[in-house]
């Protein structure tokens, strides 16, 4: 390829992927709002969308975070055109291209995860799953257990002691 065309390349790359992750955040912030509003509707969601917004920020910022990679790549692949460097130029093409495409992946795989119609059952699901004691378990500790235990066991011996009157 031309150094022209690897110009060309780059700088469009750079647009394009910036581009794209600013219509991400936009859109975040539109299904964040629409969260909001329903909660407020329905308070019974309040825990899920808390949970769903949580998920949805770190998905978007581990992809802002490849993205202004890709864009930083894009740029210095720009700038080092021209210059005999040592290592491979073909190298860091490719390095630079598989971080666009992977940053277009997973933003159209982070827009399939938030359209999802299922979100809100899955995620009260996942919810259930975490909160759930496993079998046998209680969620009182033993001496808190044990402390009431006597003090049933000593109620019902003083109940026992007692006479009973017949009527």
């Amino acid at each position: 390829m031309s150094q022209d065309g690897l110009y060309w390349l780059f700088t469009s790359a750079a647009q394009s992927v910036a581009a794209f992750i600013a219509l991400l955040l936009a859109g975040f912030a539109l299904v964040v709002n629409m969260l909001d509003q329903e909660a407020e509707r329905d308070e019974t969601l309040v825990e899920i969308h808390k949970e769903l917004k949580t998920k949805y920020y770190r998905k978007l910022r581990d992809l802002s975070e490849l993205t202004g990679t890709a864009i930083l790549g894009d740029l210095a692949t720009v700038l080092i055109q021209g210059y005999q460097l040592i290592y491979s130029q073909v190298t860091v093409v490719s390095i630079v291209c598989l971080l666009n495409a992977a940053a277009v992946v997973l933003g159209i795989r982070f827009i399939i995860l938030v359209a999802d119609p299922g979100r809100i059952g899955k995620t009260a699901q996942q919810l259930l799953k975490a909160e759930r004691p496993a079998p046998g378990a209680s969620n009182t500790p033993i001496t808190e257990f044990v402390a009431h235990f006597i003090n049933v066991e000593r109620e019902l011996r003083r109940l026992a002691s007692e006479p009973v009157l017949d009527i």
